[in-house]
């Protein structure tokens, strides 16, 4: 049985196929179920939901803060893109829209994956200093 996901291939050897029995398919699938209707589980899911009702998130987000913070910048400043009307003084229009492209794009490299190399490190850095630097000039 192949993996279909495209992410779990990249954990194992492309080559290697993996075959489940039907007794092995339905421990697997009493383990989900049972997961998914334990007390704890109802309960954290209807705290959650109360949560973002009421604060407009929950406390899951801040599980993996650096994750959700650059999703958070990355769908915000791409819809900032769409929409500004100006640009800082200092750089043309053309130059504003590809450096908030870019922006996009590494908030959104950071936030999709789970590791990281060293030197997106080093980009992910460099976008947070962008956005100190460029802070008074995102309004429109």
């Amino acid at each position: 049985m192949s993996v279909p996901n495209s992410k779990m291939k990249a954990l194992y050897n492309e080559s290697l196929e993996v075959e489940f029995t039907w007794g092995e398919k339905l421990i697997c699938l009493w383990y989900a179920f049972r997961r998914v209707v334990t007390y704890r589980y109802i309960k954290r899911a209807i705290k959650h939901w109360w949560q973002r009702r009421t604060r407009g998130w929950d406390d899951s987000e801040t599980w993996s803060f650096d994750v959700t913070l650059s999703l958070y910048i990355a769908d915000h400043l791409e819809r900032f893109r769409e929409v500004t009307l100006g640009y800082p003084a200092h750089l043309t229009e053309e130059e504003w829209d590809a450096t908030l492209a870019d922006m996009v794009r590494v908030f959104r490299r950071y936030g999709d994956d789970f590791y990281t190399e060293p030197e997106e490190c080093g980009e992910i850095k460099r976008a947070f200093q962008w956005l100190a630097d460029n802070y008074q000039h995102l309004w429109w």
